[in-house]
């Protein structure tokens, strides 16, 4: 048999639709998946977490523990000009503050709160990542365990960081405005992972059907001759199904491409 022979039928039409449809998935859904993981990354990089330990942590890959602090629900820090219940508090926590006291903590077994009075106001990025500035007398009040302020540079490592044994919990200090869309958009991304995944998969599964499919079609019509001439199975099986991968691959290119321009044209 000649290539043309296999190349040129009914079913060959149906794998290059097919393989064309996959592509054009994959080279719409791909690009804008890394896009959208490179903007996660970036949020996620601009941005402080304060994270909660059982005990003493082991250093964490892509995790950097910055400095321990106190375990509040408000980030604080000790401040020297500060004396007794004296309190700063970051301009941000402005609307939350009840009659000049903020609380700091979540009540107690008592039912009682952590608070401090506060004394005047600062602008949100002077003190960031810390929320509110108490004294040394009610800093050193407050018990320890193992809180720290810490940076991680993509979602894989925050991942890491969730799966972590260790791990008692995770606050995020927000540093940017993006950060409010954070979870929609590991959300979208990870619908985007499943569906690339699919696509894949079904590309997978049709280009290995398209060479057992090739295959029996030449070896259901060999031409046998009084010679004996043996028809290269392997060989025209291997040259068909590469032609029509890349066709296929080309189509759903060209539609990409074609689909970009036309947006383009329109605005």
């Amino acid at each position: 048999m000649r290539l043309k022979d296999v190349f040129f039928r009914k079913m060959t039409i149906l794998y290059i639709v097919l393989i064309g449809l996959l592509s054009f998935e994959l080279f719409i859904v791909g690009p804008s998946a890394i896009v959208l993981k490179e903007n996660i990354d970036s949020i996620i990089r601009s941005n402080t977490f304060i994270v909660s330990f059982k005990s003493e942590p082991k250093e964490i890959k892509g995790v950097e523990l910055k400095e321990k602090i106190k375990p509040t629900l408000r980030v604080v820090k000790n401040d020297d000009t500060l004396t007794g219940d004296e309190c700063i508090v970051s301009s941000i926590l402005m609307p939350i503050v009840n009659e000049g006291t903020i609380y700091l903590d979540a009540p107690n077994e008592n039912g009682e709160k952590l608070s401090c009075t506060v004394k005047d106001y600062t602008a949100y990025n002077k003190i960031y990542p810390y929320e509110v500035l108490i004294s040394n007398e009610k800093y050193n009040s407050i018990k320890d365990d193992y809180t720290y302020i810490a940076s991680v540079k993509s979602l894989g490592d925050l991942n890491k960081l969730f799966r972590n044994e260790n791990l008692k919990g995770v606050q995020d200090v927000f540093s940017s405005l993006y950060m409010e869309n954070y979870l929609e958009e590991e959300l979208v991304y990870n619908e985007k992972q499943i569906i690339i995944g699919i696509s894949i998969v079904m590309l997978f599964v049709v280009i290995l059907v398209l060479f057992f499919n090739t295959s029996y079609y030449i070896k259901a019509n060999k031409k046998k001759t009084k010679k004996k001439v043996k028809d290269n199975s392997l060989n025209l099986t291997i040259k068909s199904a590469t032609l029509t991968i890349l066709l296929g691959i080309s189509i759903g290119y060209l539609s990409m491409y074609l689909m970009v321009i036309l947006d383009l044209l329109s605005i």
